[in-house]
């Protein structure tokens, strides 16, 4: 049995967000009795002491990450984990077994491309611990394809997410997978409008929040004469 953990590194505080969906996906894709699974949320685990969570890990077969980019990197947060991590396995020995480590990351941006220098920090923290990085799957438009799940323009990111899935799965399980190079996932719909309707978003946020769109345009720490 491959012992799996599953760890949202989202710093958001709502239940339900694009990285949390997008590892119930890969959750799904193991399953049966060769897997037992622990899901993590780095939030929470920080909040209240990550000391259980880190000696599950240690003794881990897998760590699939799940988390949004943020300023084109890791969120905060789950650096902090990891960096946390990488001394509790200074002090305690590094993996107790060959540790294989995913990363699933979506970005607000369509080209998931984007993702790419998070990646390569997961690799590195892979190779801080001793653990072997297999590859990312990087998402982009995250939020859009998270919230559009099971309309037209998303089917197909959807379809390989769930490819996606299943390479993690057979990998994990050490079944032979045709590639395990980088999976970008992009969403199918035009650009030009992606960001269309993303600036309304942010438009119809600043209203409901007491804002004029010239607001959205203010600088706040502008210097003056």
């Amino acid at each position: 049995m491959k012992k799996v953990m599953l760890i949202c590194g989202s710093p958001r505080t709502e239940e339900k967000t694009a990285s949390a969906g997008f590892l119930a996906h890969v959750e799904a894709a193991l399953k049966g009795p060769d897997f037992e699974k622990r899901r993590i949320d780095v939030r929470r685990s920080l909040k209240n002491g990550p000391e259980a969570e880190y000696a599950a890990m240690r003794e881990a077969d897998a760590f699939v990450l799940a988390f949004p980019l943020y300023y084109f990197c890791l969120p905060g947060l789950l650096m902090r984990f990891l960096e946390d991590y990488e001394k509790d396995c200074r002090e305690h020995g590094r993996q107790q077994k060959p540790v294989k480590i995913y990363a699933v990351v979506n970005c607000g941006f369509p080209e998931p491309e984007i993702n790419a220098e998070a990646v390569r920090v997961v690799g590195c923290f892979s190779r801080h611990i001793g653990a072997r990085f297999r590859f990312g799957v990087m998402i982009g438009g995250g939020p859009m394809v998270s919230a559009a799940e099971g309309a037209g323009p998303v089917k197909k990111a959807y379809g390989e997410l769930e490819k996606a899935a299943a390479d993690i799965a057979g990998d994990i399980r050490g079944e032979a997978v045709p590639t395990l190079e980088n999976v970008l996932i992009r969403p199918d719909f035009p650009r030009r409008l992606y960001f269309f309707l993303g600036d309304m978003g942010w438009k119809r946020q600043a209203k409901q929040n007491g804002l004029k769109k010239a607001d959205l345009y203010r600088r706040p720490y502008q210097k003056t004469e």
